[in-house]
């Protein structure tokens, strides 16, 4: 265990759908509670994976979608975390999710980004800037008990409303937090703008260096064993253990390393994702009293305490309810957890503006995967220059493709014809 693994900013589980946990059927109605709230806690989630994806897919629970259409009575998720980065952690993922000025696919992959990289893209660094300003304004408002919710002065209402933060705010209720926990919250926020100068390469490489130890200089043969001898036995859930875990080694390799879960783009990664940033607290040893106990100065300690041997796969990575993500091919995974991590999210953001699942034709793939791997057959190609617009050319490509015959013709006539020479020579020289 990691001594200095003092915060959790992800889970180790799949994420749950809450809803599910509810009664269901005719009677469902009277297992509740007739005049209080449905409300559900969750205790140390560590993220917002449970909350993201109980919103999103309410519309397939009627006792839900009841409780929702009473306007006093509304559903109610409780959390509760062990430190405040980990509650605005909590609210920024639900900020992400709900803000519509940016399009679906780039809100996925930039919830991914803030969710598991301890190093980010200048664009992902600067709109986590923007959300920590944002959120910051809105933890004031709410905490001074105003009723707007806003973002601030500089925000418009139409701009608030596509942002998501009226929506944000009328979900956030900051009640049962003390004065001094709103004022953590606060300043946890404050901390996650772009002016707090962090060097997260430099941090996670001091955390490598204490937990490797002597073997610093291995540690890609460490990170080799504990892959093939821990997170492959352990297998994927819901699939044959024999098959391993969906989890790819190169992809597990390289947040070990580097500390980037998910490079959906080819971009620099080399801004600190500074949401995983926290205080740590603790007590210094400088002598012992009568009994041997270490007597010290209670101190704290500001930086990356998070976690760097578990990575964040399991939360969005390793369950989908599309199971062609479950191909196997030569005895392993056509398909890896950063694929099923980014269909996930896709499907949760569908279903949200929807409120109808997403499925995939058959034979489909993850677009990132298909565009990988380029065209593989004739028809693909085809549609690739389609979709370039580029002009077919079909005359200039016979006449190149006749005079790459006539030369192929040329070339294998003179070869054939200086060996049978050759040979004769041989054998009449014999």
């Amino acid at each position: 265990m990691d001594e200095q693994n003092v915060h959790h900013f992800w889970g180790i589980s799949p994420a749950l759908d809450l809803g599910s946990l509810l009664p269901e059927g005719d009677d469902a109605a009277t297992l509740l509670p007739v005049d209080q709230p449905i409300r559900i806690l969750q205790v140390a989630p560590y993220d917002a994976r449970h909350t993201l994806t109980t919103i999103c897919r309410a519309t397939r629970h009627p006792v839900l979608q009841n409780q929702k259409r009473k306007q006093d009575e509304p559903v109610q998720l409780v959390v509760w975390e062990d430190s405040p980065e980990g509650l605005a952690r909590h609210v920024l993922l639900l900020a992400v999710l709900l803000d519509g000025a940016i399009p679906p696919r780039e809100r996925g992959e930039m919830l991914l980004e803030l969710h598991g990289n301890a190093v980010l893209r200048e664009r992902a660094a600067a709109y986590l800037d923007e959300k920590a300003r944002q959120l910051e304004a809105l933890v004031v408002d709410l905490a001074s008990g105003g009723a707007r919710g806003g973002a601030g002065a500089s925000c418009t209402d139409e701009v608030e409303e596509l942002r998501g933060l009226k929506a944000l705010g009328k979900m956030l209720d900051l009640s049962l937090l003390k004065f001094q926990e709103k004022d953590q919250l606060v300043e946890a926020l404050q901390k996650w703008r772009s002016t707090v100068s962090y060097d997260m390469v430099k941090a996670w490489d001091a955390r490598a260096r204490k937990w490797y130890g002597d073997r610093y200089d291995f540690r890609r043969n460490l990170v080799d064993w504990d892959y093939h001898m821990r997170l492959q036995t352990a297998g994927t859930p819901g699939q044959d253990p024999g098959h391993g875990s969906i989890i790819h080694f190169h992809h597990f390799r390289h947040w070990r390393m580097h500390g980037v879960a998910h490079e959906l783009r080819d971009s620099h990664y080399n801004q600190p994702n500074r949401s995983l940033l926290s205080t740590a607290y603790g007590r210094t040893r400088e002598f012992k009293d009568r009994s041997l106990r270490d007597v010290g100065r209670s101190v704290s300690a500001w930086g990356f305490w998070a976690d760097i041997l578990n990575g964040p796969y399991h939360c969005f990575g390793t369950l989908t309810e599309e199971q062609s993500f479950y191909k196997v091919t030569n005895k392993q995974y056509s398909r890896t957890a950063v694929d099923v991590a980014e269909h996930n999210v896709a499907s949760l953001l569908h279903e949200l503006r929807t409120g109808e699942q997403l499925t995939l034709a058959a034979g489909s793939e993850a677009p990132r995967a298909k565009a990988a791997r380029g065209p593989t057959s004739l028809e693909d190609l085809q549609q690739q220059v389609a979709a370039e617009g580029q002009p077919p050319h079909g005359d200039e490509k016979a006449g190149e493709t006749d005079m790459a015959a006539s030369s192929a013709e040329g070339l294998s006539g003179t070869g054939s014809s200086q060996k049978a020479g050759g040979l004769c020579e041989g054998v009449s020289g014999q």
